[in-house]
């Protein structure tokens, strides 16, 4: 949950057990392994039937940091709390997080609200660092520096979900992860 009092901004969530998919990520990329198409897959599935069963129509700060690997398979975190502080503090908060930064689609780093569109984004720069191995930072220009690292039909997929301008993406997750 989240709100804010008469000064402050806060965030309530559920402690879950399990370990965040950036350390799993992390540790890859220390023994110098990307994922495979074939493991990425399941966690865009697992991730699009979240949004699927839960209603939900929009994260807003979609990350590794906030997806959690558990025994029973993904859970998504932080749900709901970029709906629900001003477009700003969304902003301030996401551009603040160190790697999270990454995988905030520019228009919210521009002050406006999250939409289906923008976890669009997230997913994107999910899926480019897990197959390279590498964080992508820089906004949709940086994509275009490393189209050229991947499968033609991967490349013409992010570049879809990684456009500059939210109309040009796919319309949501479900989307998204049909296409992939």
């Amino acid at each position: 949950d989240a709100n804010c009092d008469a000064q402050n901004y806060f965030v309530v969530a559920e402690l879950v057990e399990g370990i965040p998919l950036r350390d799993l990520m992390n540790k890859r990329r220390d023994q110098g392994k990307g994922f495979s198409l074939r493991e990425i897959r399941p966690v865009l599935q697992q991730i699009a039937s979240f949004f699927r069963d839960s209603g939900v129509a929009e994260h807003g700060a979609l990350s590794p940091e906030n997806i959690w690997i558990r025994p029973n398979g993904l859970r998504i975190h932080d749900v709901g709390w970029a709906k629900n502080l001003p477009a700003a503090a969304v902003g301030y908060r996401l551009s603040s997080r160190g790697n999270a930064r990454a995988y905030v689609a520019p228009e919210l780093l521009a002050g406006a609200g999250p939409t289906p569109r923008s976890d669009v984004y997230s997913l994107g720069v999910l899926v480019c660092e897990m197959f390279l191995r590498k964080p992508l930072a820089g906004g949709p220009e940086a994509f275009a520096a490393v189209q050229d690292d991947l499968p033609p039909d991967l490349g013409a997929l992010l570049g879809c979900a990684l456009a500059a301008h939210p109309e040009a993406r796919y319309a949501n997750v479900l989307d998204f992860e049909s296409a992939m």
